[in-house]
């Protein structure tokens, strides 16, 4: 299988490091405006820098999106238009809108995903046994923001993983103000 990434800042690189430890990639392709950039990771992991999005589109079975937020939209509608399966690093979009727009122009064939790699954590399997009727949810992050992160806010690019999970391992409607009963262990209302 030939892969490509395009963007290689931080999570380009890190895109870059797995698709070149994986056994079933073949060749892997790196695009990115800065070509020097481009350049220098692909000596570092034996790949071929591509001199357009294009010439990597037409070179890949698959693509990791991984240019700043406020590209995602106009980058990921090329890859899209071009038929090319494709992992989008989160945040899909930077606005709600341009998500709707992008995924309403996903082709039923086509695969797309977005990079909420928490939900591989080996704990969440386990809490997914654990956790049935909860009362509250509260999730406290540890790790400071990061000064990679430009185009984007630290709710859409750290707390984006937070609410995916919880949403994955509670997948019920909330609809504030539908009481359906009340908690076991305090009585206090529950809604759905």
């Amino acid at each position: 299988m030939d892969v490509g990434v395009i963007g290689v800042g931080a999570m380009g690189k890190n895109h870059t490091r797995v698709y070149s430890e994986l056994k079933n990639v073949d060749n892997l392709y790196l695009f990115d405006l800065n070509t020097k950039a481009a350049e220098d990771l692909g000596k570092k992991f034996d790949a071929h820098v591509a001199g357009s999005m294009k010439e990597l589109l037409d070179a890949c079975d698959a693509v990791s999106l991984c240019v700043p937020t406020p590209y995602h939209f106009k980058v990921a509608g090329e890859v899209i238009k071009h038929h090319v399966p494709l992992l989008i690093e989160k945040p899909i979009c930077l606005t709600t809108e341009e998500a709707t727009t992008l995924v309403r122009s996903i082709p039923e064939d086509l695969v797309v995903g977005i990079g909420h790699i928490e939900r591989f954590n080996a704990i969440i399997p386990e809490l997914a046994q654990i956790v049935r009727h909860p009362c509250y949810v509260e999730i406290c992050r540890h790790n400071p923001g990061s000064a990679r992160v430009t185009g984007s806010t630290v709710v859409e690019d750290l707390m984006i993983h937070d609410i995916d999970l919880i949403f994955s391992l509670i997948p019920a409607k909330i609809m504030v103000g539908a009481e359906c009963g009340q908690c076991r262990c305090c009585r206090r209302p529950l809604y759905h």
